[in-house]
């Protein structure tokens, strides 16, 4: 998971996020079962005008696998609550709540624990609670039980699925691309953090 610097929120969002996410907890307070759905502006969903701020922020990177490109063309974008809206409602359009997104990481959908990682936190560095395995590709926990960052990087590792299917072969591929491109820029590729370790 690369660090994320936010910038500052978009107008539109800071006009009106605190009125959207008023309604939505109010909408779920009524009706328990309400599935969240983007509000529009300006005749548009909040979600598809928030894709170029998000994207600008990770480089169209997804914020958790850090896979490239994730634009309309590519790697389909979506928005993720980081706390989901259907236990947070009222951070349903708050900025520090928003990140762009893979589709194999939204299946995190609405699981959410107090330990999960956060990669735009000012004190967040990967270095501080992963390892690499560099046989396999897979993240680990860098500390052991009990140690708080144990559980961090756990819940991070299994709720984004970081470890899930051909994403640790995926990874080690993108390094060996990345070390034969004559001129590699490293925010063309998939999984910087793990080739800025390599």
């Amino acid at each position: 998971m690369e660090k994320i610097v936010r910038p500052n929120a978009p107008a539109f969002l800071i006009d009106n996020y605190k009125r959207w996410g008023r309604q939505y907890e109010a909408l779920r307070a009524r009706n328990p079962q309400a599935q969240f759905q983007w509000y529009q502006h300006s005749n548009q969903k909040v979600n598809i005008l928030l894709l170029p701020y998000l994207q600008l922020m990770t480089q169209s990177h997804c914020s958790f696998c850090d896979i490239f490109e994730v634009t309309e063309n590519v790697v389909e974008p979506t928005v993720e609550h980081f706390k989901p809206s259907s236990r947070f409602p009222i951070l349903s359009y708050y900025w520090g709540n928003l990140f762009l997104c893979c589709n194999s990481c939204q299946k995190k959908n609405d699981r959410f624990e107090d330990y999960l990682l956060k990669p735009d936190r000012l004190d967040y560095l990967f270095d501080d609670y992963f390892l690499i395995d560099w046989v396999t590709g897979k993240i680990f926990e860098k500390h052991t039980l009990p140690d708080l960052r144990y559980f961090k990087a756990e819940a991070t590792i299994r709720l984004y699925g970081l470890n899930n299917g051909g994403r640790p072969n995926a990874r080690l591929r993108e390094l060996k691309q990345f070390n034969n491109d004559p001129i590699p820029i490293i925010d063309e590729y998939s999984y910087r953090f793990f080739i800025r370790r390599a």
